[in-house]
């Protein structure tokens, strides 16, 4: 349907008419963000799950060479959450793609529950993808010691910082960055996706109504 026909229809419509054409306008621009919104989380979890996969193959190849305890147990921490997050998005992912035999108001449903597990996600990502993970840099970084304590050549791991100082501006700038984390994707569920459920509960109430 393009501007002319919705303008045609327009003009010789009852009210009865019109109601259900912004009803069907309503239905057609919920797909088309629905859409939208499901393509990125889509790329996202790509790019987070292979992410997570080179993640824990560095981790075990650094818990491997390196022979300082504590930074051992971090990578084992590290291989530990980077799992933990294939599964959470993979568990997240459920009813993206809902059933297409199901009737319109069943697939709204399921959609808005994807877009809401989506939000709490979201919104609760300093506890499950930032903390963990920023706990074990701390970990790791301070399981550095002087490698000629353990008469270890670290090669081209020559570059970590060993020194108390090197650390402290690590975690600093892991910290800043984690902070940026929080409020990029606290904004995307103000911006993106809350919207999307009011929409898609306000098409709900009105083919109730119907």
């Amino acid at each position: 349907m393009n501007e002319q026909d919705i303008r045609t229809i327009w003009k010789g419509a009852s009210h009865e008419d019109l109601v259900k054409l912004d009803l069907s306008l309503l239905m057609m621009e919920m797909k088309s963000k629905i859409k939208s919104i499901e393509k990125r989380i889509k790329n996202r979890d790509t790019v987070e799950i292979t992410a997570s996969v080179l993640g824990m193959g560095l981790f075990g190849y650094l818990g491997f060479e390196i022979p300082f305890p504590m930074t051992k147990i971090a990578c084992g921490i590290a291989i530990i959450w980077f799992g933990y997050v294939i599964y959470r998005l993979k568990s997240a992912q459920k009813n993206m793609e809902p059933d297409h035999t199901l009737p319109y108001v069943d697939k709204l449903k399921a959609q808005k529950e994807f877009m809401q597990v989506q939000a709490k996600m979201l919104n609760n990502v300093l506890y499950w993808y930032v903390l963990p993970p920023f706990i074990m840099n701390i970990l790791f970084l301070y399981g550095l010691v002087n490698p000629a304590d353990y008469n270890w050549d670290p090669g081209f791991l020559s570059g970590l910082p060993y020194d108390t100082s090197g650390k402290l501006i690590c975690i600093v700038g892991i910290a800043l960055f984690n902070i940026y984390v929080v409020w990029l994707n606290r904004r995307a569920v103000k911006k993106d996706i809350n919207p999307v459920i009011v929409q898609i509960e306000s098409l709900e109430a009105q083919l109730v109504q119907d």
